[in-house]
C-alpha cells in the first residue's frame, strides 16, 4: 500500500518506509509481515523506530511483529541491549 508523501518530523524523516512511501506499520498477514520486514532490514533508523514503537499493539516496526517485540523486550528485562535482542531474533527466523 502506497501512502502520500507527507513531511515528518525528527527521526522518522528517514526511515525507509517513508521514504518509499510504503505502509509497514499495520502489516497482519505472514506475507505482509514479511514484505514489511524486508523494508526494514536496511532502514537507516529501524532500531530507532523500533525503541519509540516497542510497545505498538500491532504491525511490524523496527522490523519486528508484535510478538518479536514482546521477546526485545523480555530480552531487555533481561539486560540484553536493543540491538543485540533484535540481531538474535533476526537470526532465529533465518534459521527457522
Amino acid at each position: 500500500m502506497r501512502l502520500p508523501f507527507v513531511a515528518a518530523p525528527g527521526w522518522w524523516a528517514g526511515a525507509k518506509c517513508r521514504l518509499e512511501r510504503i505502509e509497514v506499520a499495520h502489516f497482519f498477514t505472514r506475507e505482509e509481515s514479511q514484505e514489511a520486514r524486508k523494508v526494514c532490514a536496511d532502514c537507516l533508523v529501524r532500531y530507532r523506530c523500533l525503541t519509540e514503537h516497542l510497545d505498538e499493539p500491532f504491525g511490524v516496526w523496527g522490523g519486528h511483529t508484535r510478538d518479536e517485540r514482546n521477546k526485545v523486550q523480555s530480552a531487555m528485562d533481561r539486560g540484553t541491549t536493543l540491538k543485540d535482542a533484535s540481531r538474535a531474533i533476526d537470526a532465529r527466523r533465518r534459521t527457522g
